[in-house]
C-alpha cells in the first residue's frame, strides 16, 4: 500500500507498506490529536519498573495485592517466606460436615481469595522478567522437592519442580502425586519417564542433598545439551546408561552417593567433553572406623585417564590395584584435586605413590588406616588446603627431617589440619610457621603430640584449636605470645556443642556443615 498523504516518511518516499495496511485505512482521510504520555507506568493494574542504569525491567502488582489484602481484612497480617507452613497436613476432616459448619463457611470468601491470587500469579509470572544476570549462554537449572503423605486419607504426596533460566522461572508445577505412599519406602521420589522430554535445552541439572531421589529415569536422546549434573548426597542407586548420550557434559558430581552400586562400565569414557569428575564421601563420623564404600576400581580410573579434557578429579582409593593404577598414571596424578586413601592393603605402595606422585593440583588429602610413618611428600604440594590423617597407628611425624629455615610449600595455603587416632604422632613439622591461611586445627587421640608448629602470626584468621583439655594442658610453646594468642581460640571437647566444627572428608564437606 502506498503511503497516504500526511504519512510519508522522509527518506522513504518510494517505499510501500506491505505488512499492516489497517493502520492507514483506519485513519485515512481524518486527523486527530494525540497526547504523548511518555513511558507507561501501569498496564491493567500492573506496575512497570525500569532501571536503565542496571539494565532492569520488571513488573509489580504491589498495589493490586495491597488492595486484595485490604479487601479481605488481611492488611495487618504478618509476612511469611513460604505460602504454606512446613508440616501442614491436608485432610477431608477439615471440611464442614454439618449445617452449622456449612453456615459458618458461607461468610468465608474462599473462592474470591483464590481467584484474586490466581490473577496476581498469572500476570506477574517471573518468566517474563528481564534477565538480571548476564551469561555466555542460557543455562537452565532445575529443582524438585516432595513432601511425604500430606493427604491423610489416601497417603498421597505433593511434589513440585521449578526450572530457572538466567535468574527467572520458566517452568514450574506443584501437584498431588498418583503414587500411594503408605510406607516411607514407598514414598521414594522417582521422576516420571517423560520428565526430560520437553527440556532438550537443559544445560544444568542440580539435585544435591535430596534424599528422596532414588532413580534418574531418562530416555536415549534426552539431555543431549546437559553441561552440569550434580547428584551429590542423594539416594540414587544406579545411573542410567543413557547418560552416555550427554556428549557435552562437562561436570559430573556424585559425592556422598553411598547407595550408588556402581557406575556403568564404559559410561565415563563416552563423556568426551568431561572436565570435572567427583565421587568422594561427605558424611564423616569421628566415632566410626569404617570404609566409605566409594572406592574406585581400576576400570573406572582407566576411563578417567582416557578422557582428553579431564582436569579435575576427586576419588577414593581403597584397594591395592587402584593405588598401583593411580601411581602409574601421571595424568591422573596431575588432575587429582581431592584424594581419599583408606584401608589400603600395602603400605609400601602407598608410600611410593605419595613420594613419586605429581600432586600439582591436589587440594584435599584424607588418609585413613594406613601404616605410614611420615607424610614428608607434602612438602612440595603447592595448593594443599586440607589434611586429615586418622587411625594411622605408625605415623610419627607429618613432615620429617625438616631443615632449619626450609620452607614447606605444602602448608602455604593450608586451611584445615585434622589429626585423629595417631598414637605415635610426636610432631607436625620441625619449626614454627605463620600458617597465614589456617582456619582450624583438630586434634583427638594424639597423646604424644606435645607441640604445634604455630607462631603468633598463625592466629590472624581467627584460627580455632579443637581438642581434649588434657592435651591442651600438656602443650609446650616456643613463645609465650603464641600461647596467649591461642588460649582464647581453644575449644575443648567438653565445651564441644556444635557438630559443625567436626572435620569431614574434604574441605567442602567441612564448610558445608558450617
Amino acid at each position: 500500500m502506498v503511503q497516504p498523504d500526511g504519512f510519508v516518511e522522509t527518506g522513504k518516499e518510494n517505499m510501500e507498506n506491505v505488512v499492516d495496511q489497517c493502520i492507514y485505512l483506519r485513519v485515512n482521510g481524518s486527523n486527530f490529536d494525540m497526547k504523548d504520555l511518555r513511558e507507561a507506568h501501569y498496564v491493567l493494574g500492573i506496575e512497570i519498573l525500569r532501571d536503565r542504569s542496571r539494565g532492569i525491567l520488571g513488573l509489580s502488582q504491589k498495589t493490586y495485592i495491597d488492595r486484595i489484602l485490604k479487601r479481605f481484612n488481611l492488611q495487618s497480617c504478618a509476612p511469611g517466606k513460604a505460602p504454606i507452613s512446613k508440616g501442614d497436613k491436608i485432610s477431608k476432616s477439615q471440611c464442614p460436615d454439618n449445617d452449622v459448619d456449612n453456615a459458618s463457611m458461607q461468610i468465608v470468601p474462599y473462592a474470591l481469595v483464590v481467584g484474586s491470587l490466581m490473577y496476581a500469579q498469572v500476570c506477574t509470572c517471573p518468566d517474563i522478567a528481564f534477565p538480571v544476570g548476564q551469561s555466555d549462554y542460557l543455562d537452565i537449572v532445575g529443582y524438585s522437592d516432595v513432601d511425604f503423605a500430606r493427604y491423610l486419607e489416601d497417603k498421597k504426596s505433593t511434589s513440585g519442580y521449578i526450572f530457572i533460566m538466567t535468574g527467572g522461572a520458566i517452568s514450574w508445577k506443584s501437584a498431588k502425586q498418583t503414587l500411594i505412599a503408605s510406607l516411607t519406602m514407598e514414598a521414594e521420589y522417582e521422576l516420571p519417564e517423560w520428565f526430560f522430554q520437553s527440556m532438550p535445552a537443559l544445560r544444568v541439572l542440580e539435585w544435591p542433598r535430596n534424599g528422596d531421589l532414588t532413580k534418574l529415569l531418562m530416555q536415549k536422546g534426552e539431555l543431549i545439551n546437559l553441561r552440569y549434573l550434580n547428584l551429590s548426597d542423594t539416594d540414587i542407586s544406579q545411573l542410567p546408561i543413557e547418560i552416555k548420550g550427554c556428549c557435552q557434559l562437562i561436570i559430573l558430581l556424585l559425592d556422598g552417593t553411598e547407595k550408588l552400586k556402581a557406575i556403568p562400565k564404559g559410561l565415563l569414557s563416552e563423556l568426551s567433553a568431561l572436565q570435572v569428575f567427583s565421587r568422594v564421601p561427605t558424611q564423616y563420623e569421628s566415632h566410626e572406623d569404617k570404609s566409605s564404600g566409594l572406592g574406585v576400581n581400576v576400570s573406572l580410573l582407566e576411563e578417567l585417564e582416557s578422557l582428553k579434557h579431564i582436569q579435575d578429579a576427586s576419588v577414593v582409593l581403597s584397594t591395592l590395584d587402584s593405588v598401583e593404577k593411580f601411581q602409574s598414571s601421571s595424568k591422573l596424578q596431575s588432575c587429582i584435586r581431592r584424594l581419599i586413601i583408606e584401608n589400603p592393603s600395602s603400605t609400601s605402595s602407598i608410600t611410593k605413590m605419595l613420594q613419586d606422585a605429581d600432586f600439582r593440583n591436589l587440594q584435599d588429602l584424607f588418609i585413613s588406616n594406613c601404616s605410614l610413618q611420615y607424610l614428608t611428600c607434602l612438602v612440595n604440594v603447592p595448593l594443599l588446603r586440607f589434611l586429615f590423617a586418622t587411625n594411622c597407628p605408625l605415623l610419627e611425624e607429618i613432615i620429617a627431617n625438616q631443615q632449619a629455615g626450609q620452607r614447606i610449600i605444602g602448608f602455604t595455603h593450608l586451611k584445615q589440619l585434622n589429626m585423629n587416632g595417631l598414637p605415635e604422632l610426636k610432631s607436625v613439622c620441625g619449626s614454627a610457621m605463620a600458617f597465614s591461611s589456617l582456619e582450624s586445627v583438630y586434634v583427638s587421640k594424639c597423646p604424644k603430640l606435645k607441640k604445634l608448629p604455630l607462631n603468633s602470626q598463625s592466629g590472624k584468621r581467627n584460627t580455632v584449636l579443637i581438642g581434649e583439655e588434657e592435651w591442651w594442658d600438656q602443650l609446650t610453646w616456643t613463645a609465650g605470645a603464641t600461647k596467649d594468642v591461642f588460649s582464647s581460640k581453644f575449644i575443648p571437647f567438653s565445651d564441644f556443642r556444635s557438630w559443625s566444627l567436626e572435620p569431614s572428608y574434604t574441605y567442602e564437606g567441612a564448610v558445608m556443615k558450617r
